[in-house]
């Protein structure tokens, strides 16, 4: 993802390029992505994002696995906006390196905050199982979320 920082007459002053927090999307899905400056150009007005690349499944993230995921609730705990739920493993064969992301969203809709873990190589989802997660996530500004989504995904063994 490319940022551009603009000024007041849509002048670029900045352009960074990020990742986007996850490496896998469902169809129709969403990933935030973030770029943290130290200070920010005199006069920026606004940011633009743009696409710079992505792709279909290909031989590298074939092994990708989405899981189901239920009973996934948020709340406030202090500053923080703690999650949990559980996945499950839905596939034909066992996946490892589960990796969740949750995303935090404002009234108007705007990305307040997220957070992707990644669960350690030898931590195996076989197929059917289900496993508890939970993780935390530091909203911008220490706002209460109005809404958040997920995303989770495994590599087949």
């Amino acid at each position: 993802v490319e940022v551009t920082l603009v000024g007041s007459n849509e002048t670029p002053l900045m352009t960074v390029r990020t990742w986007a927090a996850s490496d896998y999307l469902s169809p129709g899905g969403h990933a935030p992505f973030a770029v943290r400056l130290l200070e920010a150009p005199q006069g920026v007005a606004g940011a633009r994002a743009r696409l710079v690349r992505a792709e279909a499944v290909g031989a590298i993230t074939a092994g990708f696995v989405p899981l189901e995921a239920g009973d996934v609730v948020g709340k406030m705990a202090g500053p923080q906006y703690h999650v949990t739920g559980w996945v499950r493993n839905m596939g034909s064969q066992p996946v490892k390196r589960v990796s969740i992301v949750v995303t935090l969203y404002d009234e108007g809709g705007a990305v307040i905050g997220f957070r992707q873990v990644t669960w350690s190589e030898d931590r195996v989802l076989a197929p059917g199982d289900q496993e508890v997660f939970e993780l935390t996530v530091t909203p911008m500004g220490a706002r209460v979320p109005q809404a958040f989504t997920w995303n989770a995904w495994g590599v087949a063994q």
